[in-house]
């Protein structure tokens, strides 16, 4: 990867840390370069403002290990998996009637 990509969205990050979309690219671009430290740092200091950001969790659970952080990275894993899988388990709501409350019975 081209240093000036990562110099730009450092800039951005600086400029906007609390923008996590920006965050979790320079992390995903880190990762991507090899560069799992500085991945690590910036997909934990996101993980603080937003513990279920889905992305920055699988970010930080790829290059845990490789930074030094391997216990961090599995619980990471397996939070990322259970926000993943969340979606999934939920019920399909249908849309085509409204809940009705039954009529009281007459006794």
């Amino acid at each position: 990867m081209d240093s000036s990509v990562v110099d730009a969205l450092e800039a951005a990050v600086k400029a906007d840390p609390s923008n996590l979309a920006i965050r979790a690219h320079l992390a995903q671009v880190l990762h991507d370069s090899e560069q799992y430290v500085r991945a690590w740092d910036h997909a934990a200091e996101g993980l603080k403002a937003d513990p279920a950001n889905a992305q920055l969790l699988e970010i930080a659970a790829a290059c845990g290990v490789s930074a030094g952080h391997e216990q961090e990275a599995a619980g990471y894993a397996k939070l990322a998996a259970a926000i993943a899988g969340s979606s999934k388990d939920l019920p399909s709501v249908s849309k085509s009637a409204p809940e009705t409350t039954p009529a009281p019975t007459p006794w």
